[in-house]
C-alpha cells in the first residue's frame, strides 16, 4: 500500500498551526512544512518518534492504518493532545 505521507500529516495537522504542532511531533517547524509538502520523507525513526509523541500508531503514517478508521471523536483528541495546554484557537 502506498504512503500518503504529506497529506496524512495535513490531515491529521488540521488548524493548528505549524510551529505548535511540529513542536508536539519533536521536529522543526522547516521540517514539517516539507514534509508536508512533500519535499523531504522522515526516515522511520523519525516517523515512529512523531507518532509516539501524537499517541498514534506509526502506520497511519506509513499507509497500513486508514484514516478512515479515526473517529472524529479520535481524531478531535489527536488535535488537541496536537495543540497542547493553554493553546487558544
Amino acid at each position: 500500500m502506498e504512503s500518503n505521507f504529506p497529506a496524512t500529516l495535513r490531515f491529521i495537522r488540521g488548524k493548528i498551526s505549524v510551529r505548535i504542532f511540529a513542536k508536539r511531533c519533536g521536529i522543526s517547524p522547516s521540517s514539517l512544512q516539507r514534509y508536508e509538502k512533500g519535499e523531504v520523507s522522515p526516515n522511520l525513526r523519525t516517523m515512529e518518534r512523531m507518532a509516539k509523541k501524537l499517541d498514534i500508531k506509526p502506520e497511519i503514517f506509513t499507509g497500513g492504518e486508514d484514516l478512515k478508521i479515526i473517529s472524529a471523536k479520535d481524531l478531535e483528541r489527536l488535535r488537541r493532545k496536537a495543540e497542547g495546554p493553554g493553546v487558544k484557537k
